[in-house]
């Protein structure tokens, strides 16, 4: 009888384990600055809302569930979600996204580019205030923006009029 190589073993150990649990892997999480997020967001070709956020903010902590299911719900139409976190500790962001379950890559702002230099680089008119999401279009431009706890509908309804008047150009 042929034995398993030790790795082939541990593996398969690993992912019983995993899969017992129903835990997914930790998100990848990228520092960005403001200037290569804006970049992010132009190449995608695709609907992206983009949502600034941060562990340590209720209302940030509150509306997550709302901005998946919407990502979820309009992911074949062609919608992007890029999550932003403003945190200082990449450990606690990157926990609260495996606890939501976040299978995408996601951002945390570069701690070497400083708050005002990452807001005017990335959206000028936003005062800093969370949260915050940006609705742009598939040319990346901004089409809507808005800062605070909004409500499923409202930000699905954003979302909808930035594909109605994509479908609706020639």
């Amino acid at each position: 009888m042929r034995s398993l190589p030790l790795w082939a073993i541990l593996a398969s150990s690993f992912l019983a384990t995993e899969s017992c649990l129903g835990e997914t892997a930790a998100p990848d999480l990228q520092p960005v600055t403001g200037k290569k997020l804006l970049q992010e967001v132009q190449k995608q070709g695709a609907v992206v809302l983009v949502n600034m956020w941060a562990t340590w903010c209720i209302p940030c902590r509150e509306e997550f569930p709302d901005l998946l299911e919407i990502e979820r719900t309009n992911r074949e139409r062609g919608l992007r979600l890029l999550l932003v976190s403003w945190d200082s500790d990449a450990a606690a962001a990157r926990e609260f996204l495996t606890a939501q379950k976040v299978t995408f890559a996601s951002y945390l702002k570069d701690t070497a580019e400083g708050n005002e230099a990452f807001i005017e680089a990335f959206a000028s008119s936003w005062s800093g205030e969370f949260p915050a999401c940006f609705v742009y279009d598939s040319k990346g431009r901004l089409r809507a923006s808005w800062e605070g706890k909004k409500s499923r509908e409202f930000i699905s309804q954003k979302i909808r009029e930035v594909f109605n008047n994509r479908e609706s150009q020639p």
